[in-house]
């Protein structure tokens, strides 16, 4: 039984909205999380939990678009990470 298989035509952020975002918020609130690409060889797993390889001195915006869903659940971990600073930081100035 899978959650979702997503259609051909799916983009990266698709795969990212309905399979990565929520695993990402149950790991920021202290649950365990677990995002599984299972398929045939050559079906597209790598690619679609990694992106295309980048040289990222030479990136695009274009090619923020095509990052796969674990670089992009990096980014919102630290995100949320560098919010989650600035809030103890506030507090701790108040004090």
């Amino acid at each position: 039984m899978f959650d979702h298989a997503f259609d051909p035509g799916a983009s990266q952020a698709d795969v990212y909205r309905d399979a990565g975002a929520a695993a990402v918020m149950d790991a920021l609130r202290g649950v365990s999380a677990t995002v599984l690409a299972y398929g045939q060889t050559g079906s597209g797993k790598t690619y679609t939990l990694f992106g295309p390889s980048l040289d990222g001195r030479r990136a695009t915006a274009h090619d923020a678009s095509r990052l796969g869903l674990i670089p992009r659940a990096m980014h919102e971990l630290f995100e949320a990470a560098a919010r989650l600073g600035q809030k103890k930081k506030k507090k701790s100035m108040v004090l």
